[in-house]
């Protein structure tokens, strides 16, 4: 059972609703869509869906990066902000650049990753055997179809400021 119309159908025992054909009609076209469905056989109910014609998404949101390091203190209190990841998507329309983090596979509890601002921060106190984190982070636009893209991040922790100026010296001067 579907009920159809030149664009749309309807399949009429899931309420899904597809397209039958190429959308023909130029970016920013809205259909109105006007739906009677029917509840215990007897109620009605009518509706109108507005369907608007978007542009399809051709560009993937970029990291700034394809690895972001950061440095962190053992004992730092949460709350501590680690760092932040920057991606951007070049699209022109706002619905296909609008973007979000996740970090996959979150086996660390202990970090946030705001998903809208890419905010990394520390929740918890770090365990005293962690020396190093590594993980996978994905950035998703909101566009049809979706695009992504990944990068990896590594947090070395270090225990005494000693230890930071050593490891600062190492990283600088090569030695």
């Amino acid at each position: 059972g579907e009920l159809t119309n030149e664009y749309f159908m309807i399949n009429k025992h899931s309420g899904e609703i597809s397209t039958m054909t190429a959308i023909d009609k130029p970016v920013g076209h809205q259909f109105a869509l006007n739906i009677r469905a029917a509840f215990n056989g007897n109620t009605f109910r009518n509706r109108q869906l507005l369907v608007d014609v978007v542009e399809n998404n051709k560009e993937a949101p970029q990291f700034s990066k394809s690895l972001y390091s950061f440095l962190v203190f053992q004992f730092e209190n949460p709350g501590k902000i680690i760092g932040y990841l920057n991606a951007t998507d070049d699209s022109k329309e706002d619905y296909n650049r609008q973007i979000t983090y996740e970090i996959l596979e979150q086996k660390y509890p202990i970090l946030s990753l705001d998903k809208h601002s890419g905010r990394l921060q520390l929740n918890d106190t770090l365990r005293l055997d962690l020396k190093d984190i590594n993980f996978t982070v994905k950035v998703s636009d909101n566009g049809l179809p979706p695009k992504a893209a990944w990068a990896l991040v590594n947090i070395k922790i270090v225990g005494l400021p000693g230890e930071q100026t050593k490891l600062f010296t190492k990283l600088f001067s090569g030695k």
